[in-house]
């Protein structure tokens, strides 16, 4: 045992002299945190912002008391089609939607994530109108609405545990991932000096000179590279934890965020 120890302390000390494993330890881990502050605030951009959206026409009562329920998007209305197109090319709308009748169109760019988003809130709101006006049409025509579009009924029972959503776990998993390999990585640069460094520095046959079996030795080397791979962890576990409080605690998609380990 006294010659495990010995040998566990000897590996010990030279991994702590050079200073290349001691960055590969304390530096790496780095590299977890960082990815997490940029996934966390970029997801952040991309699902929570403000968009401006201007039309050619004014709302209808109806569509005012519709658009209720899409608090992020702000309307610009009755604007000539030469406004919308200088709006937009400006940079002062995301989007924008003109009506001929009951024909609609929306001029959006899809390539980026504000114009899908926009995109998709836009189609939601005229997918609402077009069921008030198909309702209003029955009604008129003595037919009841809700037996023509109350058929099947859908409810939906979210299992997610509170505090998550797809970003979440996504985030949480990518950083575990990323602090498996760094781990990994820890290993290999430690394993890989355990003996080459040894033939290199010519003190490998000195060593099998000394009055210690080849087991103690192997056994002696595993346990520094456990050590150093555990020092690498806490450290990556101990930046990963602040990381993830900045996140919560700074943007809109994931502050309810929860970690929960399945």
């Amino acid at each position: 045992m006294n010659n495990i120890l010995t040998t566990l302390k000897k590996e010990l000390k030279s991994v702590f002299r050079d200073k290349k494993y001691l960055a590969i330890i304390f530096l790496t881990p780095l590299i977890v945190p960082l990815f997490v502050l940029f996934f966390g605030f970029l997801y952040n951009g991309m699902g929570y912002g403000n968009y401006k959206v201007a039309t050619n026409y004014k709302f209808t009562e109806v569509e005012n008391n519709i658009l209720k329920d899409f608090k992020n998007i702000e309307f610009t209305q009755d604007k000539s089609l030469d406004e919308l197109e200088k709006l937009y090319a400006d940079g002062d709308i995301d989007a924008y939607l003109t009506k001929d009748n009951y024909n609609y169109k929306i001029y959006v760019d899809s390539s980026t994530d504000s114009g899908m988003i926009v995109s998709e809130i836009l189609h939601g709101y005229l997918e609402s109108y077009n069921k008030y006006l198909g309702g209003k049409h029955l009604h008129e025509l003595g037919i009841n609405p809700d037996e023509v579009f109350q058929i099947v009924n859908v409810e939906v029972n979210d299992l997610a545990k509170e505090g998550t959503n797809y970003f979440t776990n996504f985030l949480i998993n990518f950083a575990l991932v990323y602090l498996i390999l760094i781990i990994t990585i820890t290993a290999m640069n430690t394993t890989s000096d355990v003996i080459v460094g040894e033939k290199e520095r010519g003190t490998f046959e000195t060593l099998l000179t000394f009055p210690i079996k080849s087991s103690e030795i192997i056994i002696g080397k595993f346990l520094a590279i456990v050590v150093s791979c555990t020092i690498s962890a806490f450290v990556g576990v101990s930046l990963l934890i602040p990381s993830f409080l900045i996140i919560k605690n700074n943007t809109s998609m994931f502050s309810e965020m929860s970690i929960n380990m399945s």
